[in-house]
This record gives structure tokens, sequence and C-alpha cells, in this order.
């Protein structure tokens, strides 16, 4: 089996019913049991099986990357997040879900690029209030800064 075999064999896998399903428990569960004492977005995003996780973050990068540059405008992000919750709006709940605590491991892995607005409690209450839209638009904003500060180097 050579290697882009097995990459495809091991995406097929992370994709599959099975793996989405536990993963959704598993974030439903931690929820549950921690939304109320102690609740931590880092303990969230290992709730998640770790190739599902890297298919969903090499997907976001690429999209990303495809389509986010620093001269974009706030405007541009706007228009560009709505584009793509609309294609996400009609997955499948527990695939959003799992697609929202990504987000979370995204904007928590790029922090440094956020908005100076933009806090640790307050990506928190946007998680649990389930707005996909509001951690696309931090996630690709957040990217927009991370290409920003990369050019300026």
């Amino acid at each position: 089996m050579d290697i882009e075999n097995f990459n495809e064999n091991k995406k097929a896998i992370a994709f599959s019913d099975k793996t989405i399903e536990e993963s959704f428990n598993r974030i439903v569960s931690y929820k549950g049991t921690n939304l109320s004492t102690s609740f931590s977005l880092q303990e969230l995003t290992e709730k998640v099986d770790p190739d599902l996780l890297k298919g969903l973050e090499d997907m976001l990068e690429e999209t990303s990357s495809e389509s986010v540059e620093a001269n974009k405008s706030d405007h541009y992000i706007s228009n560009f997040t709505d584009d793509i919750y609309d294609k996400v709006s009609n997955w499948a709940y527990k695939l959003k879900e799992i697609l929202n605590v990504t987000l979370v491991k995204k904007i928590l892995d790029n922090f440094e690029f956020v908005t100076e607005n933009m806090n640790k409690k307050l990506l928190e209450s946007i998680y649990i209030g389930n707005h996909t839209d509001d951690l696309l638009y931090i996630w690709f904003s957040t990217f927009r800064e991370k290409l920003r500060n990369q050019e300026q180097k």
C-alpha cells in the first residue's frame, strides 16, 4: 500500500459514521459533565478523534488559504463566512458540532492573532451558544491577521 492509499483510507475511516458518532458522544459527555464546573476548551478539543480533527483542520486551512488574503476587508471576511456557513449549515448536526470544536481548536492554536476584543471566555460562550457562523468568522479573520503578521516580518 502506498502512502496516498494509506492516507485516503485513513480519511475514510476518520469521516466514517462510527468515528463521527464516537467523537460527538465524547463531546456531549464532556460538556454535560463539565459545563458548569471545570469546562476547558482545550480538553474539549481532545474529545474529537485525532484523524477526524486533522481532516477538518486541513479542510479549514485549505479553504482559508484559497480564499483569504492579508489585504481582504472585514466586509469580504463577513461575506465569505456567510458563503461557507450556507454550505456547512446543511451538514448533519453531529458533524457540525465536531466542526465547531475544530474551529475552537484552530482559533486557540492561533490565539495570538485574534482581535483584541476576543478572549477565551468569550470564545467559550460563542462555542456553547453553538454559533458556527461566529466561529467561522473568528477563524477566517484570525487567519487573515496571521497572514498580515507574516507579511510584516
